[in-house]
């Protein structure tokens, strides 16, 4: 069996597992993940309010990304109805979007809303959003005014991202 018709086999039962999932009731359905270029994600870096923003880096193929999801999905779900905001800005590439991106997050019912970053030429932009970032992922930027966290490593717990979250005032 060549690649090809491994992918081929692979993008058959993805799309299987989504159909049946929604058609079942266990996904809802989503809007389609947007792409933004830098300058949109300059401008959500830009707010300055009392709103606490979390901007998560992340893709699918990073293990350490994946396996913090839940602790994020958590953490979004507690601050809903407040002044909060959070993003998952995916760095998959971009012609995944449909067999890749969309399916992982309908599957797994992130529940957040997810964009995807289209700026491959990550040596152009990642000092933009944290002068310390060196560039690997997970990454975590985490702000309210000009109260300023970056983190460039993964929450092995949730608590770890909470004690993050409570230096700031969420209303």
């Amino acid at each position: 069996m060549n690649i090809k018709s491994l992918e081929s086999k692979f993008n058959t039962v993805v799309f299987i597992i989504v159909l049946f999932n929604f058609f079942s009731g266990n996904i809802k359905a989503q809007k389609p993940i947007e792409v933004w270029k830098w300058k949109d994600m300059e401008q959500h870096l830009d707010k300055q309010n009392d709103t606490v923003y979390v901007v998560n880096f992340w893709a699918t193929w990073c293990r350490p990304c994946v396996k913090e999801l839940p602790h994020f999905m958590k953490l979004n779900e507690k601050y809903k109805n407040k002044k909060f905001k959070m993003i998952l800005a995916s760095l998959d590439a971009k012609n995944m979007i449909k067999s890749k991106l969309e399916p992982f997050v309908h599957i797994n019912q992130i529940g957040i809303e997810t964009i995807l970053l289209d700026e491959p030429n990550y040596n152009r932009w990642i000092s933009k959003v944290d002068k310390s970032w060196e560039g690997s992922i997970p990454a975590t930027a985490v702000w309210q005014g000009e109260n300023w966290i970056f983190i460039e490593d993964s929450f092995e717990l949730y608590s770890d991202l909470q004690n993050i979250i409570d230096k700031f005032e969420i209303h």
